[in-house]
C-alpha cells in the first residue's frame, strides 16, 4: 500500500510541476490562464496531501515545506476567489501562486537529490551542498520570475491576464 501511495505521490506531483510551469509561462507572458491554476492548485493540495500520509510518522525537512505547501495553496485559492470579486487581488494571486510553484519545485529537487544520493551518484557523497545550491538557485528564479509577473501585470492592468481571466 505504502508504494502505492508513493506512485501516486510522484504522478500527482509531475501533474502540479506540469500545470505549475504552463501557469507560470502564462503569467509572465501575460496570457489568460484560468483553467491552468485551478488544476494547478488541485494537483499541488492533493499532491501535498499525499505526501503528509507519507510522512506521519516521522518529521523532516519535507513534511514542514509539505505543510507549508498546503497553507500557502489555500492562501492562493482565497486570493483567487477574492480577486474574481476586486480587481485589488491581481498580486495576491501572482505571488501566492508563484510560492506555491516554488514550495513544489524545492520539494521536487529535494527528492531528486535524495533519491540521487541513495543510488550513489559520483559526486552526491555529501548531497547537503548540492541541495543547498539548488534550492537557492530555484527560489532566486521564482523571485525573477514573480517580479517579472507582476511588472507584466502592472504595464497593462485593464489588458492584463489577470482581468481578461476575471471578465
Amino acid at each position: 500500500m505504502l508504494d502505492l501511495l508513493k506512485l501516486v505521490h510522484v504522478f500527482l506531483g509531475l501533474n502540479a510541476v506540469g500545470a505549475g510551469a504552463a501557469v507560470c509561462i502564462r503569467m509572465v507572458a501575460g496570457r489568460p490562464f484560468e483553467i491552468w491554476v485551478k488544476n494547478f492548485l488541485r494537483f499541488t493540495l492533493l499532491t501535498a496531501s499525499v505526501g503528509l500520509i507519507l510522512s506521519i510518522h516521522h518529521t523532516c525537512v519535507s513534511q514542514l515545506l509539505t505543510m507549508l505547501t498546503v497553507y500557502a495553496s489555500g492562501f492562493a485559492v482565497l486570493s483567487w476567489r477574492k480577486y474574481n470579486a476586486s480587481d485589488n487581488w491581481g498580486p495576491a494571486v501572482v505571488l501566492s501562486t508563484m510560492c506555491v510553484l516554488c514550495l513544489d519545485s524545492v520539494i521536487m529537487i529535494q527528492h531528486i537529490v535524495k533519491l540521487l544520493a541513495a543510488w550513489n551518484v559520483p559526486g552526491l557523497a555529501q548531497p547537503d551542498i548540492p541541495l543547498a545550491i539548488s534550492i537557492v538557485s530555484a527560489v532566486l528564479l521564482f523571485v525573477f520570475l514573480s517580479t517579472t509577473a507582476l511588472k507584466r501585470l502592472h504595464q497593462h492592468p485593464s489588458a492584463s491576464m489577470l482581468h481578461k481571466v476575471a471578465r
